[in-house]
């Protein structure tokens, strides 16, 4: 593993709004919270945090140097900026313990085209790690456009739907011509007796 980036970090005695004064003498405050302790206010160097934070980003292992210890495994949780200013305001860094599993959003940066696109393909960027594979439908999902079902012809063109085989019960009879179609996953309605 690579090593952990290096912070300097010193604890903190001014809170509230008292920490304007720290950040206009460039001094970046902060907060130490996770890893099973209580949360700790700290500040840094705003400038030279910045620049390492540009490099690093939010998913950068850094190690918090000053509380003691011999450093601190943290992740950098979230950065505070001004709106109108784009200042550096506040860093919340949670620690991170080594033994134990960390969930955390990395950022996926895609670099050059695929030869795919570039004969006239278009590329999906997934949103979710849960991404069906090739030829299976995720309940709730809609298939892509020009996706059928296995073994399914697609549909006339403005040719109404049918029901999914799979939503109806065993031993339901099948639902009515013209009747609205069951939501997948409700259960069905009885029909209403003669009398």
């Amino acid at each position: 593993m690579a090593e952990a980036q290096k912070i300097a970090i010193r604890p903190r005695a001014l809170t509230g709004k008292k920490v304007g004064r720290l950040r206009r003498a460039g001094v970046l405050p902060g907060v130490v919270f996770g890893g099973h302790k209580d949360s700790t206010p700290v500040e840094t160097d705003m400038k030279e945090f910045e620049r390492g934070y540009r490099r690093w980003g939010n998913t950068t292992l850094v190690n918090l140097e000053g509380l003691g210890d011999g450093g601190q495994p943290a992740l950098i949780h979230d950065v505070t900026r001004s709106t109108l200013s784009g200042q550096l305001l506040h860093v919340d860094f949670l620690r991170v313990s080594l033994t134990e599993k960390v969930r955390a959003d990395v950022p996926l940066h895609f670099v050059g085209e695929s030869p795919a696109v570039k004969g006239g393909g278009v590329l999906v960027h997934a949103k979710s790690a849960a991404v069906p594979a090739e030829g299976e439908v995720v309940e709730g999902t809609v298939p892509a456009e020009g996706e059928a079902a296995a073994g399914a012809a697609p549909a006339a063109p403005g040719a109404k739907a049918a029901a999914p085989a799979a939503a109806a019960k065993p031993g339901a009879a099948p639902p009515k011509p013209g009747a609205p179609a069951a939501k997948p996953g409700a259960p069905a309605k009885p029909e209403a007796q003669k009398k």
